[in-house]
Parts: C-alpha cells; sequence; structure tokens
C-alpha cells in the first residue's frame, strides 16, 4: 500500500514494525528488501524513528535463528540505502559482513548490490572487485551486479567496473553472466567498447538460449 498506492500514513507503523527485534526476522525481512529496492524515499517521521533504532536492530539476535549472522543483513541494506545510518558505520557494517565465511560474504555482496543503485563511492567499487573474485559463485553474481550498476556512471568508477564486468561476463555458468546481464538492461546502460563486443558474442555463441536472449536484448 505505501509503494503503490502512496499510503504514506502506514510508514510510522511499519517502523515500529520492523524495528520491533522481538519479531523475528523473517517476518521483517522480505519488507526490508523490498522497501530497499523499491522505495524513493521515506517521510521525514519514519525517518527518525529507524535512525533512533537502527544499530539496536542491526545488531539484535534473531528470536527464532541463533545462528542468524550480524549485522542484520536485510535492515543494513535497507538502513543504507536511504542514509539512516552514517557512511562510516556502513561501511564497518559492511565489511564485518564480508569477513563472515560464505553467508557473509553472500550478504555483503548483495549489500554492495542494493547500494549502488544509489550510491557511487570508491569503497563499495573495491568491495565489489574483491568479491568478484570469491569462490562463491552467489557472491561473484552479487558482485557483478553491483559493478553493472556502477559502470552507469559517469565517473572513474564505470571505467574499472566495466574492465571487471568482461571478466565476469567471461565466466562459465548461468548465474553470474544472466545476473549481470539482467543489471544492465535493468539500468539501461551505455556499455563501454569492451562490453558491447562481448555482449554481442554472448549474443551469437553462448551455448544458453536464454543467454542468447538476454545479450540480444542488451546489446541490440
Amino acid at each position: 500500500l505505501i509503494l503503490y498506492a502512496g499510503v504514506d500514513e502506514l510508514w510510522i507503523d511499519l517502523a515500529e514494525f520492523l524495528t520491533d527485534t522481538t519479531v523475528p526476522r523473517a517476518d521483517r525481512s522480505p519488507a526490508f528488501e523490498r522497501l530497499a529496492r523499491e522505495a524513493t524515499e521515506v517521510p521525514s517521521a519514519a525517518k527518525e524513528h529507524f535512525i533512533g533504532n537502527a544499530l539496536t536492530v542491526l545488531g539484535s539476535p534473531d528470536r527464532l535463528f541463533v545462528s542468524a549472522i550480524n549485522p542484520y543483513p536485510e535492515a543494513l541494506r535497507f538502513l543504507g540505502r536511504f542514509n539512516l545510518i552514517t557512511d562510516e558505520q556502513l561501511l564497518d557494517l559492511t565489511a564485518r559482513l564480508a569477513g563472515i565465511p560464505y553467508q557473509g560474504r553472500q550478504e555483503a555482496a548483495k549489500t554492495i548490490a542494493t547500494l549502488s543503485r544509489g550510491v557511487s563511492s570508491p569503497w563499495i567499487l573495491a568491495f565489489a572487485i574483491q568479491l568478484s573474485y570469491d569462490e562463491d559463485v552467489e557472491a561473484r553474481a552479487s558482485a557483478g551486479r553491483c559493478l553493472a550498476a556502477l559502470s552507469s556512471s559517469s565517473s572513474d568508477l564505470a571505467l574499472v567496473s566495466s574492465n571487471h564486468l568482461v571478466d565476469l561476463l567471461k565466466e562459465d555458468g548461468l548465474l553470474v553472466p544472466i545476473l549481470i546481464l539482467r543489471e544492465l538492461e535493468n539500468w539501461r546502460v551505455e556499455l563501454t567498447e569492451s562490453i558491447r563486443a562481448h555482449v554481442e558474442w554472448m549474443r551469437d555463441n553462448h551455448p544458453s538460449r536464454a543467454v542468447r536472449r538476454l545479450a540480444g536484448r542488451v546489446g541490440g
């Protein structure tokens, strides 16, 4: 209702629910993810509530799963996306996620992919490059999504991002190239010469029909 019907008066009730640490994460995480992906702004009253409770929410254990990782990844993505924590806190907490094997690195990669939709920052690029070499394919795929978003910027970040994107697009398998191509399509990125050349090669030669179709839409 908030996202599609503009019922902004529900924001404060939603904020109170999402910051209630007695509620299991499983009941809150989908909302955090959806807001981070689709919301355009947070009203001032709700923003103040999130800011006042941010660190408690990020650091509280999950009532349902004792093994849940901290900081709370879905909340971090939402709070970071709308500048509800400081840049220093965001960098520190993302680094903590990246230091946790496997699931933590996956969540760190998802976090920078989300953040890159609204922020172009050298530290996000640095994490994306590092995680693009991760042994976990999901982490590499999310890092690739981040690089695709950064490649749409007009800064020096775009050139560095583009160079690493080509390497990721050359990977065997489907997950990494498909997620990167989808991100390039969503952002309608103006492709660099090196990316365009490889996307056109994928359009004509990739063994996967799904990848060929997607590459055709991206590369024209």
